[in-house]
């Protein structure tokens, strides 16, 4: 029988994912830590993917369809999700069998977090070669700060406190490919605490129908997007002559004279040498 209100609630949303699905949601089910549900969003698929997981047997499961949005139907996990906290997942990729026994101790061992990631290892699906993402670690200060940088999260490694994302109303909004970027900076905005476990708890499959590889220009676009929010919600408290700067280097970029990356290491520096953090 379901356990109603189980320690976590793993979200995973998929669309016709039928070559992968079967190895990800067994991933989580051989799972050390025992106590979650695991909500598997049926994003409108068209292929095998709905077939595939309803021959799975587990008293854990709970099979969602909805149609083709694929924002929506993250939100519809958040909106359906009893657990204390909510881990993501994504369709192709593979959990550690300790990610869920690791991030559930550190959330309750440090209370103060409310969102946290890992580090995770990147493999090549035709090569088979790995990579280990480890870049940051421990408690992420200053995290808007961080975030102008870029995305630091890999959102398959996040868990957090479904009470955060209720207090505050949050919710993935239609950020094209890019709404788990979006979703941390307003957590941030909110005053979340951020952390990063520093080890691998999750093996990202690296493959050509991804959407960081199909889909990267808008991916690239949206972010952009995103960080000159970052820019704007930060810079009131910058003195006149730091705004003006900016603009001046905005409009160098759009010519071509700077590189995007440029311009936001030079914001960055210049909001920690202010302190302006929030």
């Amino acid at each position: 029988m379901k356990k109603s209100n189980p320690a976590i609630s793993v979200v995973m949303v998929f669309y016709n994912a039928e070559r992968y699905i079967e190895e990800a949601v067994k991933s989580v089910l051989r799972q050390s830590f025992r106590d979650f549900e695991l909500l598997l969003i049926d994003d409108g698929s068209i292929d095998q993917s709905v077939r595939i997981v309803e021959n799975i047997s587990d008293d854990r499961i709970i099979i969602i369809h909805k149609d083709h949005d694929y924002v929506a139907s993250l939100n519809y996990g958040l909106d359906c999700a009893q657990g204390k906290y909510i881990a993501r997942m994504d369709a192709d990729d593979i959990m550690h069998p300790d990610r869920l026994f690791v991030q559930y101790r550190l959330m309750e061992d440090k209370p103060w977090i409310d969102f946290s990631s890992s580090w995770c290892t990147f493999f090549e699906e035709n090569t088979g070669k790995e990579v280990l993402y480890n870049e940051f670690s421990g408690i992420i200060k200053d995290p808007l700060v961080s975030l102008l940088h870029k995305n630091i999260f890999i959102h398959p490694t996040m868990i957090f406190k479904a009470e955060f994302i209720k207090k505050n109303n949050l919710r993935y909004q239609h950020y094209n490919y890019a709404e788990d970027y979006k979703m941390w900076v307003e957590a941030a905005k909110h005053g979340a605490n951020f952390f990063i476990e520093p080890q691998s708890l999750l093996f990202y499959r690296c493959h050509e129908q991804q959407v960081s590889t199909t889909k990267s220009e808008e991916q690239r676009k949206t972010s952009f997007r995103i960080k000159e929010e970052i820019v704007d919600y930060l810079l009131p408290d910058l003195p006149k002559e730091i705004k003006e700067l900016y603009v001046c280097l905005r409009h160098m970029e759009i010519q071509n004279m700077v590189k995007q990356g440029h311009k936001i290491a030079f914001i960055s520096e210049i909001l920690k040498q202010n302190k302006i953090m929030r």
